[in-house]
């Protein structure tokens, strides 16, 4: 643990070394009180291993805490908005991108993180319209490529120092700027939005019924059926409201490695309870029912609910429910794979054929006339979509509530759509 002595001596040389760089360099006021905040989380990184572990009890017997990840991805977006506000050229602004980029590599090095991964270009960029801008983005990367060449070949084992606690400070300074300057971001990116109508297919991530049971003081089988519950509740006001596709994803093949096996039954249970007692809804609405996902496991009494379901709903269109019961991302793209190999192999089809269009066919949403969800909503809060649908939502505008499930009623789905209608949807490419 950092001493008091330790802590003066840091601050002592903070105001009086960098005083002048950071005078010279900053041009929004700070507070001794900002600056104190960060260098305790300065000197709160250099905690021996065994308080680390305290403070992870404290913060909860069933929270699993991390230290720093291994691995960190970012999408590198806003080189065009910043090089507007500044009043200066696009290329400017990719530039000031590219050096960011070095920096922000030497930071998570320098930091222990092992593996960092920039989207820095994707394939939808070929189709912009500024032909210039494309050929000046690859002759920035090669002229990045040559000069960091001695970068990438050092080693960087930088300790957390003073140089790092100055980053804090700039950090602190920051967050003073004015409401003024925060509402001018804002105006600037709203003027060229593109205002979106309804989805056609929202994907929903259940969580937070065991969470609900707890705060309430009753057992996780009633936080499952209130789950239930509000299923079918969503599944009307999203088909009052005119969006045709659905999807619940109601079981990750995960969820079979919960040591509570008595829970995993009375879930089984519960689904079979829903579509015995649901059918005349599903009949009456005229709603097709589909049901994706590995089926090995699932019980026989259910599997047979599941078919007939499925079959005496077939024929419904405008209305599409996909419940999602043992599925897994991964599960679904590698039996896509499979198939497509196996039909390559039995010269049904040629491998220069395969492209996009022919693996979505493949995948389990192959039943929808809409197979890639333009809203997925994950409640209670976490912010991971937890290996559901990772090819078909490659595009799709994400929304995390901290709400729980069974909690989440007509108005947090009309507020997760009003947010979706704000949003400026470029699949990829400026639009």
């Amino acid at each position: 643990m950092v001493s008091l002595f330790s802590v003066v001596l840091t601050f002592i040389a903070i105001i009086l070394i960098p005083g002048l760089f950071i005078s010279r360099r900053l041009s929004v006021p700070f507070s001794i009180r900002n600056i104190l905040r960060f260098i305790k989380l300065a000197a709160s990184q250099n905690d021996d291993e065994e308080e680390r572990n305290e403070k992870r009890g404290t913060m909860g017997e069933k929270e699993k805490r991390g230290g720093l990840p291994k691995h960190v991805a970012i999408i590198l977006d806003g080189n065009r908005r910043w090089a507007q506000k500044q009043g200066l050229g696009t290329s400017d602004g990719h530039k000031a991108g590219a050096r960011r980029v070095i920096e922000n590599a030497k930071d998570c090095f320098a930091m222990g993180i092992n593996t960092v991964s920039l989207f820095a270009f994707s394939t939808e960029n070929w189709a912009r319209p500024e032909v210039d801008e494309v050929n000046g983005l690859m002759s920035l990367f090669e002229e990045n490529f040559r000069s960091e060449l001695p970068f990438f070949q050092r080693r960087l084992s930088v300790p957390f120092s003073i140089r790092n606690i100055l980053r804090f400070i700039k950090l602190a300074a920051s967050q003073n700027d004015g409401e003024e300057e925060r509402n001018e971001k804002r105006g600037t990116m709203g003027e060229k939005e593109k205002r979106g109508g309804l989805p056609k297919h929202v994907a929903i991530i259940l969580d937070g019924n065991r969470r609900w049971a707890q705060k309430r003081g009753v057992g996780t089988s009633d936080g499952h059926k209130a789950g239930a519950r509000r299923v079918i509740e969503n599944a009307k006001d999203c088909f009052a409201m005119g969006i045709n596709t659905v999807s619940l994803f109601a079981f990750s093949t995960e969820n079979w490695a919960r040591p509570e096996v008595d829970e995993v039954n009375g879930l089984m249970s519960l689904f079979e309870e829903n579509f015995r007692s649901e059918l005349p809804f599903f009949q009456r609405d005229k709603i097709k029912i589909s049901v994706i996902g590995n089926r090995t496991k699932i019980p026989q009494s259910l599997l047979s609910l599941i078919r007939e379901t499925e079959e005496a709903t077939k024929s419904y269109e405008g209305k599409h429910l996909i419940l999602a019961i043992d599925y897994s991302g991964k599960f679904d793209i590698l039996q896509a794979c499979k198939s497509l190999a196996e039909k390559a192999k039995n010269g049904v089809i040629q491998v220069e054929d395969i492209d996009e269009s022919v693996i979505d066919k493949e995948l389990m949403t192959n039943c929808s006339e809409f197979p890639n969800p333009d809203l997925l909503i994950r409640t209670s809060g976490e912010q991971r979509i937890s290996n559901f649908f990772l090819w078909q939502s490659a595009y799709t505008e994400l929304y995390f509530p901290n709400i729980l499930w069974p909690d989440f009623g007509e108005a947090e789905y009309l507020q997760a759509l009003t947010w979706y209608q704000q949003r400026q949807r470029r699949f990829g490419r400026r639009v």
